[in-house]
C-alpha cells in the first residue's frame, strides 16, 4: 500500500511539473508566424496550445488554437480546445468572435456527424 502511495504522490509531481513547464513555455512563447509552418511546427503548436489550455493560460491558448485554425480551419478536434479558450479568455477581438461563429456555423450546418463529441458545446 506505501508503495502505490509512493507512486501516486510521484505521478501526481510529475504532471505538477509539466504544468508549471507549460506556464512558462507559455509566458514566452509566441504562436508561429504565417509562412506555413512545416508539420512538425504545427504538432508542437497544437502541443502548446493544449498544454497552455490545460495550464488555465486561456488567452495564450486561445492565440496559438486561432493560429492551428487559420492555416487550416477543417479541423474540428482543435474546435473544442478553441471555443474553451474563449469561453475563459479575457480578451476576445473581432478576429477571434468571427472564428467562433464560424465554428458555430459549422456544426450547425453539419448537423450531429460534424459535431465533436464533448459537452463544451450544449
Amino acid at each position: 500500500m506505501m508503495i502505490l502511495k509512493k507512486i501516486v504522490a510521484a505521478t501526481l509531481l510529475l504532471w505538477v511539473l509539466l504544468l508549471v513547464g507549460a506556464a512558462l513555455i507559455a509566458q514566452n512563447a509566441k504562436p508561429v508566424e504565417k509562412e506555413s509552418p512545416s508539420g512538425r511546427e504545427l504538432r508542437l503548436l497544437r502541443q502548446l496550445a493544449e498544454v497552455t489550455l490545460a495550464g488555465k493560460y486561456y488567452d495564450e491558448a486561445l492565440g496559438h488554437y486561432q493560429t492551428l485554425l487559420e492555416d487550416k480551419f477543417d479541423q474540428p478536434e482543435l474546435w473544442v480546445g478553441y471555443v474553451d479558450a474563449a469561453s475563459s479568455a479575457k480578451d476576445i477581438d473581432d478576429g477571434k468572435k468571427k472564428l467562433v461563429l464560424r465554428i458555430h456555423e459549422r456544426i450547425i450546418a453539419g448537423g450531429k456527424k460534424r459535431q465533436p463529441g464533448h459537452t463544451t458545446f450544449l
